[in-house]
């Protein structure tokens, strides 16, 4: 793997990146392979790393970091078991990871004099001697690190890409089509609009992969319904982009960037003489708003991004604040106060209304008991999901669902 990292990335070019990233920011640095191993590598190890039976212990973890920031696509922040902070950066052709970059470890705030790793049997001069990168110079590095290795690799990667998703989109688009074909549905606006509502619900909850499957179903049953016309197909395009653009503002995001976005958007749309390029643009749609909305609620914060993602994926689940601070490697107390200063609003509040959102989603596009959908929607008892959706909406479940339906 490292022979094809430099055949396509040239060590010479990588050495002089990872080069003057360490000079500048004074943090260890190092390039890895898809096993952990070090093959490139600038600053003093920490002490940690080199103790009996921890090194193997290190590059399991650093690989593993490595296929989660794949996974997400960008930087990923993580802790290592000596509780330590670290940014890796995956490096990506054909999606497969061939290396990442590992810069660490660091520490997010002073250690007291009398901190000490006991069970690793490093002394606090040892911590001491780790640079503190506070959380927003954390943010402001994970992005520098995505720019500046984001563009290593060569650009037919990201036409690759691209070509693909497309692929995969009318794959989808068309296997939607097939099952409204068999399922013999008549072109019922009322389909439409439970499916416009699955979509907003999904971007709400910040759920992308859900949120792409939602709107290659609506695509698929524009397409059965109007015949593949593609005037039709750009008006409802249209539609589409002006309805969630309004679902942005809802959700915070900037007004001036969300009208600017709605404009381009709308102006793309007009200029594609394909149904294949307007379904492929209203990907971009879907996710250039989510971001616009989401950002204004992480604020770019890595760690508050992953929590928001995570809840959006297991929010049927019983969620405690503990459980995802877990999953980050931070403390609980740190991670909350975090969450609410960077969201606006606690994690339990805001968990609340994720499952609030997919229930109204529910209430409107089935026929479900309430009971049923309060257990869906991960509330175990009914007299307190009806008083959270009271508090929340301003209605009982009961009225917003008639007053939904008239």
């Amino acid at each position: 793997m490292a022979e094809k990292l430099f055949e396509l990335i040239p060590q010479e070019h990588l050495s002089d990146i990872l080069g003057n990233l360490h000079t500048y920011t004074d943090l260890p640095l190092s390039l890895i392979d898809t096993r952990g191993e070090t093959l490139l590598a600038y600053g003093a190890p920490f002490g940690c790393c080199a103790l009996p039976g921890r090194e193997q212990t290190c590059r399991q973890t650093h690989a593993e970091a490595g296929r989660r920031a794949r996974d997400f696509g960008e930087a990923y922040v993580f802790q290592c078991r000596a509780g330590l902070t670290h940014i890796v950066y995956p490096l990506i052709v054909e999606e497969t990871l061939i290396g990442s970059v590992l810069l660490g470890p660091f520490l997010m705030e002073p250690p007291s004099p009398d901190d000490e790793l006991a069970a690793l049997g490093l002394p606090a001069e040892e911590l001491r001697r780790l640079a503190v990168v506070e959380p927003r110079r954390l943010t402001c590095l994970s992005r520098l690190i995505g720019y500046m290795f984001g563009s290593v690799i060569p650009a037919e990667r990201a036409i690759l890409i691209r070509s693909q998703e497309q692929a995969a989109g009318q794959s989808r688009i068309n296997e939607a089509i097939q099952l409204y074909k068999k399922q013999a549905l008549s072109a019922s606006y009322e389909f439409f609009y439970k499916n416009e509502l699955l979509l907003m619900t999904k971007i709400r909850m910040g759920d992308m992969g859900s949120a792409k499957k939602a709107l290659n179903d609506l695509l698929g049953y524009a397409l059965f319904s109007d015949g593949w016309n593609l005037a039709s197909i750009r008006l409802r395009a249209i539609e589409l982009t002006t309805l969630l653009s309004r679902v942005a503002l809802e959700g915070g995001a900037n007004v001036d960037s969300v009208f600017r976005m709605n404009g381009q958007f709308i102006s793309l749309i007009n200029d594609k003489n394909t149904i294949e390029s307007i379904s492929l643009l209203l990907l971009d749609v879907v996710k250039g708003f989510m971001d616009a909305m989401f950002y204004q609620k992480d604020k770019g914060n890595l760690y508050v991004r992953e929590a928001l993602s995570y809840i959006a994926s297991h929010y049927t689940e019983p969620l405690r604040v503990g459980d995802v601070s877990r999953r980050l490697g931070l403390n609980a107390d740190y991670f909350a106060a975090m969450f609410h200063k960077t969201v606006g609003e606690s994690f339990n509040s805001y968990l609340m209304r994720v499952r609030v959102e997919q229930s109204k989603h529910l209430m409107l596009s089935t026929s479900d008991p309430l009971t049923d959908i309060a257990v869906a929607t991960g509330f175990t008892d009914q007299s307190y999901y009806c008083r959270v959706f009271k508090k929340y909406v301003g209605l009982s479940p009961r009225q917003y669902r008639r007053f939904g339906r008239q």
